[in-house]
């Protein structure tokens, strides 16, 4: 099913839905490009920067993170799915 949606607009999506969930770990940017997954199906590579930050990252905020952008996504006629990859400072403390 084609849709109409602007990378413009699919990166706006993908930021605010990161930036609710995961901003308050040093979200920085969010970069997206259309390809192909390993099944040769149409997806959406969806890359994370974080800068460090003093808080140690909770790993269970990014739980389910996917589901929400690919949920997000859908309502705007966006059916690819979504991989992100997160990328933090390797400074970054993890919760434990």
């Amino acid at each position: 099913m084609p849709n109409d949606i602007s990378m413009k607009d699919l990166r706006e999506i993908v930021e605010r839905v990161l930036s609710e969930r995961v901003g308050k770990y040093g979200l920085n940017d969010v970069r997206v490009q259309v390809g192909y997954d390993h099944d040769d199906d149409p997806a959406l590579f969806i890359d994370a920067y974080y800068r460090l930050v003093d808080a140690s990252v909770d790993p269970a905020a990014f739980y389910g993170l996917t589901g929400e952008v690919r949920r997000e996504l859908a309502k705007h006629g966006e059916y690819k799915f979504p991989y992100i990859r997160n990328h933090f400072d390797e400074s970054q403390k993890v919760a434990v």
